[in-house]
């Protein structure tokens, strides 16, 4: 496939979000397909993709995964009901525990300046509260409760699930 180098980025992130939009819901665009809508090899301008996904994403709540190897697939409502929470919280806590363990580095945080002590204590403690927060056990509470009230819970109902409680 000839390849159009000319194009500005500009031009190519129109060109693969207009490709983007005409995808229908469950529908599937090959990288070719994205190759061929910048007029350049969409791997090796990633960014452009990026952006154009994101672009896409928050003006029209067009949401894609990536099947690997392949392409994107546009996802359904019901997709990101079931795929989004889980992912991204597995992912949060992902990240918490790993901060976690990093301020555990830390040998005797009382002997920090003040400012810098107040920095790890309240770190740890919000970085805890993520991973608490995103266990399965919680994960499964907080769904009961949104079950049985049929709505999602605002923060302040979820954080109330877990005042007092120990929570894995």
């Amino acid at each position: 496939m000839p390849l159009n180098f000319t194009a500005s980025r500009a031009v190519q992130r129109a060109a693969v979000m207009t490709s983007l939009r005409a995808v229908p819901e469950g529908g599937t665009i090959t990288y070719d397909q994205l190759s061929a809508a910048a007029g350049e090899e969409i791997r090796d301008i990633r960014h452009v993709l990026t952006d154009a996904r994101e672009d896409v994403r928050d003006q029209d709540g067009i949401l894609f995964e990536c099947v690997i190897g392949h392409g994107l697939r546009r996802m359904g409502g019901g997709d990101v009901a079931l795929t989004i929470p889980g992912y991204r919280s597995r992912r949060a806590r992902s990240q918490a525990t790993k901060g976690v363990k990093e301020l555990a580095t830390v040998s005797n945080p009382e002997l920090l300046p003040y400012e810098q002590r107040t920095a790890y204590r309240s770190g740890a403690a919000m970085l805890g509260a993520i991973a608490a927060v995103t266990s399965a056990a919680a994960t499964r509470r907080i769904q009961a409760e949104s079950a049985k009230v049929d709505q999602t819970l605002t923060n302040a109902q979820t954080l109330r699930l877990f005042v007092d409680e120990k929570i894995a």
